[in-house]
């Protein structure tokens, strides 16, 4: 089989669904996972994805613990064919949105989707929390996908592999690329903004090699 995964950080959505439902529609979609969307309870899920082709789990930032009113809210949207489930166990302080997917191969696919807000060190600390303590089924894949805003960590790709190396970890990040590895998840993007940086991040676990061969359309 073969999935056909999206992340898009697309910076406020609410001046943008009807163009969003579309693509949506016209893409063939599996998986879309949105961070930084904008939204809030005024906007409803069928403004955002065809309810009969999809299912869309949100978590907006008037759902999170952040100081701030606006802004922010992560949202991932899964085709109606996979039975999805929200792991409500793994969600942190931070805006992150955790779930589960049946794959047609009987495998487990965990998805997170996380915006990390700047220097917001209690977010960083409690998904970091939750990252630590996740609990994995085996042979399970794990995509973690996100803006992490870890502004002063570079990545580096060494010789012909795939995943990136992180470089020049701050001390108060480190913890959290730790309990990444620890679960064996790597890095994979490799789109640097105009500032040459890399705050978009998707990580897979040590799976992700058989995940790119068997499952993964771009």
């Amino acid at each position: 089989m073969s999935l056909n995964i999206v992340y898009q950080n697309v910076r406020g959505l609410r001046t943008k669904l009807c163009d969003f439902k579309q693509n949506l529609s016209v893409n063939y979609a599996d998986i879309v996972c949105v961070t930084d969307s904008w939204l809030n309870f005024s906007i409803m899920d069928h403004e955002i994805v065809d309810l009969n082709q999809y299912s869309i789990f949100r978590r907006d930032r008037e759902n999170t613990g952040s100081k701030k009113s606006d802004g922010g809210g992560v949202f991932i949207v899964v085709k109606n064919k996979f039975s999805a489930t929200v792991v409500s166990e793994n969600l942190s302080d931070a805006e992150d949105m955790w779930v589960t997917i049946n794959l047609d191969n009987d495998r487990l696919l965990l998805v997170c989707c996380v915006y990390l807000p700047p220097d917001d060190m209690a977010a960083y600390t409690s998904f970091s929390s939750k990252m630590a303590d996740l609990s994995l089924v085996d042979d399970s894949y794990v995509l973690v996908c996100g803006d992490f805003n870890l502004s002063t960590t570079q990545w580096l790709r060494q010789g012909d592999n795939r995943y990136l190396d992180p470089l020049h970890i701050e001390q108060k990040y480190s913890q959290l690329i730790f309990n990444l590895s620890f679960h064996g998840c790597i890095q994979f993007n490799d789109v640097f903004n105009y500032n040459n940086r890399l705050f978009n991040l998707i990580f897979f676990n040590k799976n992700s090699n058989n995940f790119f061969s068997d499952l993964w359309n771009t």
